[in-house]
């Protein structure tokens, strides 16, 4: 009887040190789960940081090339693989990557909210019909897009709206993006002659030239670029400009200009995509898209 309390006494204590042991086993795993929790939100803040510097390194370099792309294109002239040259803007001790390429080069699905929306749905069909659509399919196209869109109606955002207005597949779909485009003026675009190559020759029969003539005047693109539309329109070997508003609106220079601003910090590739009107001085920014940062891929 006398040896039981130790007993006792001695299974509380190891019960204690059991308690104890727990405890401590349960403030290493609560410091532990802490500790990632105040990793995790400073490596956030870490991100949400450099993030913001990016941005504000970008804006300063968009801010750059509105002043620089009228300036660009003059120096590029008829070359248009000079204007789309990569440029690299210093800001502080980083580098800003700058890219400009003709954003016109393509057929305005808004010019279809016009006035002028018969003549603008003949081009749009005769376009479809040259790239491939049947010529019914492509005037009933061309029909259900101006209805859609009504004088001073409907302005559409971006191309795949227009997909499904003319209820296109991908498959459909897919050959004639390239061709199309949704500029923020109900105008067509003047087309830049010396950005046309063997794959816009739906462009040129959108204007009211026969495919021949088409195929004929790409041909004898002249290496360094017509340097004038006069030269251009004799080249078709045709009695000259055809009579439509779009075979109207030719030139030289392109007008509306997509800058792409790319900076790679943190491992990850930031990028902007925006579009200028560069009809006024300095550029107008006329949309903007920022893209999903991505990984760098292979050396920096």
């Amino acid at each position: 009887m006398r040896w039981s309390r130790p007993r006792a006494e001695g299974v509380e204590r190891g019960a204690a040190l059991l308690a104890v042991i727990a405890m401590v086993a349960m403030l290493a795993a609560l410091a532990s789960i802490g500790l990632a929790r105040l990793k995790a939100a400073t490596d956030e803040a870490t991100d949400a940081a450099q993030l913001a510097d990016a941005q504000l390194l970008m804006a300063s370099a968009t801010a750059l090339s509105l002043a620089l792309v009228n300036r660009a294109k003059a120096e590029a002239g008829r070359d248009v693989s000079a204007l789309a040259a990569p440029r690299r803007l210093a800001i502080g001790a980083r580098e800003v990557e700058i890219r400009f390429r003709p954003a016109d080069l393509c057929f305005n699905l808004n010019a279809l909210g016009s006035p002028g929306a018969d003549e603008a749905a003949r081009g749009l069909a005769r376009l479809l019909e040259a790239a491939g659509l049947a010529t019914a399919e492509a005037g009933r196209i061309a029909a259900r897009t101006r209805d859609a869109m009504k004088p001073g109606g409907l302005m559409l955002a971006d191309v795949r709206e227009w997909q499904a207005i003319a209820g296109l597949s991908d498959e459909a779909f897919r050959p004639l993006a390239p061709l199309l485009c949704v500029l923020p003026t109900r105008d067509p675009p003047e087309v830049n002659i010396n950005t046309l190559t063997s794959r816009d020759r739906p462009l040129l029969v959108a204007m009211g030239m026969g495919e021949a003539e088409a195929e004929k005047v790409l041909a004898a693109r002249p290496a360094a670029g017509w340097g004038s539309v006069s030269d251009f329109w004799a080249a078709t070997g045709s009695a000259g400009e055809p009579d439509t508003a779009l075979g109207r609106r030719t030139g030289t220079a392109s007008r509306w200009i997509e800058l792409a601003v790319r900076l790679t910090a943190g491992g990850r590739v930031l990028e902007r995509r925006l579009l200028l009107d560069t009809a006024v001085q300095p550029a107008r920014v006329a949309a903007s898209e920022w893209r999903p940062p991505r990984p760098v891929e292979g050396p920096a």
